[in-house]
């Protein structure tokens, strides 16, 4: 067996440093049609796991569905963050959903002027 402390053993050196970690973001939202046939949708960001309430700015999203086409009407531009870090979108119909169908809701948001993309699954079904 080797003597690991013999003269033969190759010793490492360390130096100290700063280690930079980059935040960790993630999007989440809950969407649905209500009984007047409207989609809603509330929406938020993570980081490291813990929801944002400040730096935010107005956000942006859009319906596509599974061929990658907008969906007519579900979109905007312009969705302000209320005092909790929730967006809230505006009510607008759901004519143009249907059902058994599988969407993608793409939304951007800037955090710190770092500007936040995802997308989120959206299943319709009866």
């Amino acid at each position: 067996m080797a003597d690991i402390f013999s003269q033969q053993a190759y010793q490492g050196t360390s130096t100290p440093g700063v280690v930079a970690v980059q935040d960790l973001f993630q999007v989440c939202a809950i969407a649905n049609i209500n009984a007047s046939n409207q989609f809603e949708c509330s929406f938020w960001i993570n980081r490291n796991g813990q929801r944002v309430d400040s730096g935010l700015g107005n956000a942006s999203y859009r319906l596509r569905d599974k061929a990658g086409n907008l969906v007519s009407g579900i979109s905007s531009n312009s969705v302000a963050p209320d005092v909790n870090g929730y967006y809230k979108i505006t009510a607008v119909s759901a004519a143009l959903i249907y059902d058994l169908t599988h969407y993608i809701l793409e939304i951007e948001a800037p955090v710190d002027d770092e500007e936040i993309a995802s997308s989120i699954g959206l299943v319709v079904g009866e």
